[in-house]
């Protein structure tokens, strides 16, 4: 079985991946970690990007009847698409309110400078963070042309993890509970990349006018996912 893990970058994507692995290594489908071959980059977690369906017969390759969860920020190509919309794979895309995105990405460029790291640090402001914002919203919508894709929102996997880990578990059709899963699940405190878990921080770190520029700018976004967002 392979999992895909796609997420706007401050999205909550690491966590919706650690949650992902967990309901199978739960189930009793202990996650393959994959080789940097596989991969195509020495990380820690199982994360490719680009993403690509040459990357998905890589990794299916190297794990066989075995199960891995793969979290990219990626675009994925047409053949991914069919392949999730058959349930070959399956997959899940994280969203985030793009102002709650853009202040956690300003708070992901100092840290970055100050610890010397590359990234994000040439994010200085928040109009700075519209150019990857805008790239990142358009490969979301090319995850959710596949209707084999799970919509997650950011608000529902941190703040009611229960309920998303159950819309996971349903998805993947395995024999294990939303109970079992949280009792046992890591403190998101411990996870790589962990920032700061608050909702609507825009309502107090954004002003009125930059907000609107965010509201205009991601309209259509916000019609379509008002209640998710």
């Amino acid at each position: 079985m392979i999992y895909l893990c796609y997420g706007v970058p401050k999205s909550a994507s690491t966590f919706t991946y650690v949650v992902t692995e967990h309901i199978l290594r739960v189930a009793g489908y202990a996650p393959f970690r994959l080789s940097a071959a596989a991969k195509g980059l020495d990380k820690t977690l199982n994360y490719i990007d680009p993403i690509s369906w040459e990357a998905i017969e890589r990794v299916a390759s190297e794990i066989g009847e075995r199960s891995a969860v793969i979290k990219t920020h990626g675009a994925p190509d047409g053949r991914m698409l069919e392949e999730i919309g058959r349930g070959n794979v399956f997959g899940s895309a994280v969203i985030r309110d793009p102002r709650d995105v853009a202040l956690s990405l300003l708070d992901h460029a100092r840290r970055s400078r100050i610890r010397g790291d590359r990234d994000f640090a040439e994010i200085h402001s928040l109009h700075d963070t519209l150019p990857l914002l805008d790239e990142q919203i358009t490969r979301f919508s090319q995850w959710m042309r596949s209707d084999g894709i799970l919509l997650i929102g950011y608000n529902e996997i941190c703040f009611d993890t229960a309920a998303a880990a159950g819309r996971i578990i349903n998805q993947l059709g395995i024999g294990v509970t939303q109970a079992e899963v949280i009792s046992t699940l890591p403190d998101r405190r411990k996870i790589e990349q962990f920032n700061k878990g608050w909702q609507k921080r825009y309502a107090t770190e954004m002003r009125a006018a930059t907000q609107q520029i965010f509201l205009e700018r991601y309209g259509d976004l916000y019609r379509r996912y008002n209640g998710i967002l």
